[in-house]
């Protein structure tokens, strides 16, 4: 896949893209980038965002609660809020400093925790402010989206931790949010020696090093964990499709395609786990989920490359398209038409999903 100007939307997104898009390596997945209210949406091509905003499951399964009134309860203490298009639940969690788990409860939103624009949300009781001495790093952060929570810029934050121009940060560490990084205490980011070996390009394509890079930290990471054998990641795949309304075999057969079932396999251009999917994909499949998503997990993995099909197959002419659309990326698809590498991944997977269905895979 040749660069377009769009940003990539599928999950492997094997070929190179922007060097805006790939510009924060990191140690695992980068799925809450964009936690500001409104922001959650820049992850998405601007042809798919029209498609997606107007509510896309706001009235399907899973939209259990909430109002377009201002009828709400107010036993939180009188905050509402109405929903924007392009917000979530956890977009408007961190915009108003509560937790996304505390949204939804008060709000009774079941499944997926569908919301759409104009619907009024009660917001839960804000806890008195602290000034926090630092900020210990959880699964699927990125530098910058730290910056953005607590109000500072990723150059102040490499300051403050004697990080030079290196973005990777590690699950655990606690990352000082302000000062000259003269008393830091921070280890030092991981030799390369130190990483296992993958290739740097994929069919004559060659990728960013800091991309690279932070594949092979994510395949370190992997590696070093136990990990599901091939049928309880096949059980997980088939019960995760018939949760979210996706053919099992399809599913399955994409699974076996991407990475044999396999959680720790991380590709060159850093498609992660089962599902093979890349963390700004990921991102996308954290706004369609309306949850955390931590890619390095199995679990999670799976339902990110699932959502992201599921949409792909609700918004796509065809289930051919679609794969082609997790493959190369719908938007690329729609304007350069299929390359002769995702016609063989098509059909492989249409193959795949039959062999499955012959076996009874869906049941």
């Amino acid at each position: 896949m040749s660069e377009t100007a769009k940003r990539p939307t599928s999950p492997r997104a094997r070929r190179a893209y922007s060097a805006a898009a790939a510009s924060a390596p990191l140690m695992v997945a980068a799925l809450l980038a964009g936690s500001a209210a409104g922001e959650d949406v820049s992850s998405i091509p601007d042809d798919d965002r029209q498609q997606r905003l107007p509510g896309d499951h706001a009235d399907g399964p899973g939209f259990t609660s909430g109002t377009t009134t201002d009828a709400v309860p107010v036993s939180h203490g009188g905050r509402t809020y109405r929903v924007k298009a392009g917000d979530t639940v956890i977009s408007i969690a961190a915009a108003h400093g509560v937790s996304a788990p505390a949204v939804i409860e008060l709000n009774n939103l079941r499944g997926r925790a569908t919301i759409r624009p104009g619907q009024i949300l009660s917001l839960p009781e804000q806890s008195a402010p602290t000034a926090p001495a630092g900020h210990r790093v959880r699964a699927g952060e990125t530098l910058s989206s730290i910056a953005r929570a607590h109000g500072t810029t990723v150059p102040d934050l490499q300051k403050a931790n004697a990080m030079g121009s290196s973005t990777v940060i590690r699950e655990g560490e606690v990352l000082a949010l302000s000062g000259s990084g003269a008393t830091s205490s921070r280890p030092p980011v991981p030799e390369d020696e130190d990483l296992p070996y993958l290739p740097k390009s994929f069919e004559g394509r060659e990728y960013p090093e800091d991309v690279h890079r932070a594949a092979r930290i994510n395949k370190k990471i992997l590696l070093e964990r136990s990990a599901p054998s091939k049928d309880e990641v096949k059980d997980l795949v088939r019960a995760t499709a018939r949760q979210m309304g996706v053919d099992p075999s399809l599913a399955l057969a994409v699974a076996q395609q991407e990475s044999g079932f396999n959680q720790r396999v991380v590709s060159p251009a850093n498609a992660i786990g089962v599902m093979q999917v890349i963390p700004d994909s990921g991102d996308w499949a954290q706004n369609l989920t309306g949850r955390e998503l931590d890619l390095l997990d199995t679990e999670d993995n799976i339902v990110a490359g699932v959502a992201i099909l599921r949409w792909l197959k609700r918004n796509a002419e065809s289930e051919s398209q679609a794969l082609a659309g997790y493959y190369q990326g719908l938007g690329s698809v729609r304007e350069n038409g299929l390359y002769a590498d995702t016609q063989r991944y098509v059909r492989n997977v249409q193959v795949t999903k039959e062999r499955f269905r012959a076996q009874g895979q869906n049941s």
